[in-house]
């Protein structure tokens, strides 16, 4: 089994919805496949337009991308 890794990530965020598109994404994702992302938070920076998202997961960061991706939103990896 793969190790834990911590990831953050920021995605492109205009509103609540957008925010709330990657925390449907996340959980989705969590219940069909459980084990992979243990845990994840999505954070709202309205004045940056962003999300701010921790994932801590044993998903490669390539991987997790493009999960979030999925949002239709442009993701940035931070660490």
């Amino acid at each position: 089994m793969s190790s834990e890794h911590d990831y953050k990530f920021e995605v492109e965020a205009t509103c609540d919805g957008c925010s709330n598109a990657v925390k449907r994404i996340l959980e989705r994702y969590t219940k069909s496949s459980p084990g992979q992302i243990s845990k994840y938070n999505v954070d709202l920076v309205l004045d940056e337009q962003k999300a701010k998202v921790d994932i801590t997961s044993t998903m490669n960061k390539e991987e997790l991308i493009q999960l979030l991706e999925k949002s239709g939103k442009k993701v940035t990896l931070i660490v």
